[in-house]
């Protein structure tokens, strides 16, 4: 009787995690609305874009990763040139 009492109060475990999560199915559910009155081309074309701009991301991640260690590598090589 108690515990009855106290999930009315408080509510279940399973309510709270369906209330944590429910924004996140309403979203999807709109986006799938969206997706459902897109054309072919549409989606082929938007497919596009994402790939280009991952692409961008991507390389700009590259480049600054390729500069950082660059970086290490000289400090490396100063100190190693002072040490001797």
């Amino acid at each position: 009787m108690l515990e009855n009492l106290i999930k009315k109060v408080f509510g279940s475990q399973s309510d709270k995690e369906i209330k944590k999560i429910l924004p996140l199915v309403e979203k999807i559910n709109s986006l799938n609305l969206e997706l459902e009155n897109i054309s072919d081309g549409e989606i082929i074309q938007k497919s596009e874009q994402f790939r280009s701009v991952i692409a961008k991301k991507v390389d700009s991640a590259r480049k600054d990763a390729l500069e950082k260690f660059s970086d290490i590598d000289q400090q490396k090589k100063t100190y190693s040139f002072s040490r001797a």
